[in-house]
């Protein structure tokens, strides 16, 4: 490319002859290519490599419904999220980040779900519940999990585990950027 705009310039080269009043031991003038500025580099989101910036959601606008309280409700009987008839219940829908932020919601009357920040260098501890199982899925991060007196092993994001009802669980983030896990309860079947 830097051939092509030095072909089509009227600037010499080396070895071309000095233009009328440049004495011969004058280096012929610089070219000047724009240069751009490369972006910074910031800490991936698994903590483990620099990378570029990510193309975040910050800039996009919340819908308004997931502004607080962030739940979106629809008639039970016929699907719309109009007000409901007064015989008719209301049924939660859908949860924005607003209404998961640091609370358990209610799916249905035997399932819940929460979205647990773990920060870096931290960890939690869940308690076995004889009536109640988790299944944990890797938002974001990496993480040391220990179930029960299991061994313990590393997951990443995308990933999922099972805690077993009456299992107890420490989870551990052990990377320099915070994890997040998506937790769902369900009753016990057995």
């Amino acid at each position: 490319m830097l051939q092509e705009v030095l072909a089509r310039s009227e600037i010499p080269t080396g070895g071309a002859e000095p233009s009328p009043g440049q004495e011969a031991d004058t280096p012929p003038p610089s070219v000047k290519i724009p240069y751009k500025q490369p972006q910074p580099l910031i800490a991936a989101p698994n903590g483990l490599a620099p990378s570029r910036p990510a193309q975040g959601t910050d800039h996009l606008e919340m819908e308004e419904w997931e502004v607080a309280p962030g739940r979106l409700r629809t008639s039970a009987v016929n699907g719309t999220t109009q007000v409901p008839a007064a015989t008719e219940q209301p049924e939660n829908v859908a949860f924005s980040k607003a209404c998961l932020a640091n609370q358990t919601v209610r799916v249905s009357a035997d399932v819940t779900f929460r979205v647990e920040v773990i920060s870096s260098g931290s960890s939690t501890r869940w308690e076995g519940n004889s009536r109640r199982m988790r299944v944990c899925s890797v938002a974001t991060g990496k993480m040391r999990v220990r179930i029960g007196g299991e061994d313990e092993f590393s997951i990443g994001h995308h990933g999922m585990f099972k805690v077993a009802a009456g299992k107890g669980c420490v989870v551990q983030n052990l990377m320099y950027g915070d994890a997040v896990l998506h937790i769902c309860e369900f009753p016990n079947d057995q």
